[in-house]
């Protein structure tokens, strides 16, 4: 099963089962640049930008707000080359 912090996330009560699931079979990868950038580009849940020099808690996901375009796209093409060279085949959405 899913795990959250040492639970399987079916056993915490506000987690339905379909989004436990939905968390197991999601595939996403991350890349943290030095100077501060996080993206979580997955598949199935909802990708994630973060400043952390700015916004050191993750507090307010960036993924969504057009003037960070290009530095997604900056972030998705190390991802791109990271699978490539470890032949990870997973398919991430444009």
């Amino acid at each position: 099963p899913a795990v959250r912090r040492g639970k399987p996330l079916d056993s915490i009560p506000s987690v339905s089962p379909e989004a436990s699931e939905r968390v197991h079979e999601a595939h996403t990868r991350t890349v943290i640049t030095q100077d501060g950038w996080k993206l979580c580009w997955s598949d199935q849940d909802k990708s994630q930008l973060f400043d952390l020099s700015s916004d050191p808690g993750e507090t307010t996901n960036l993924f969504n707000q057009a003037k960070y375009g290009e530095k997604i796209l900056t972030l998705k093409k190390k991802i791109l080359n990271w699978q490539e060279s470890v032949n990870d085949t997973v398919e991430l959405p444009e």
